[in-house]
């Protein structure tokens, strides 16, 4: 049992951290209604022969904007994940298939 009490732990640090950058993600952008990420198969990554992150993103925003700027939000989004990843890899495992909406009071 001392195993499954570990990946507990390490689960629910790793879901603690996520719920901690995606509120941070939803304060740099006001504009951010929501985004989904997708996971990207080996067979994705192999294709276009360059090391990328394991997600794609995918945003909801609140109103229009310039194609530059979803870029920026989406490089930005991107980049978070990737540290989150790096620093906590299962939060990997809980953020394929995810769908993070902005929570309006």
């Amino acid at each position: 049992m001392k195993t499954a009490r570990g990946t507990d732990e390490r689960l629910n640090r790793a879901e603690a951290e996520l719920g901690d950058c995606v509120r941070a993600l939803f304060g740099r952008c006001p504009e951010l209604a929501g985004f989904e990420v997708f996971d990207l198969s080996a067979e994705d990554a192999r294709y276009s022969g360059e090391e990328k992150d394991p997600f794609a993103i995918q945003i909801d925003l609140s109103r229009p904007l310039t194609s530059a700027k979803c870029g920026e939000i989406c490089k930005m989004i991107s980049n978070e994940l990737g540290e989150l990843v790096s620093s906590q890899p299962d939060a990997l495992e809980l953020l394929r298939g995810r769908i993070f909406t902005r929570t309006l009071q």
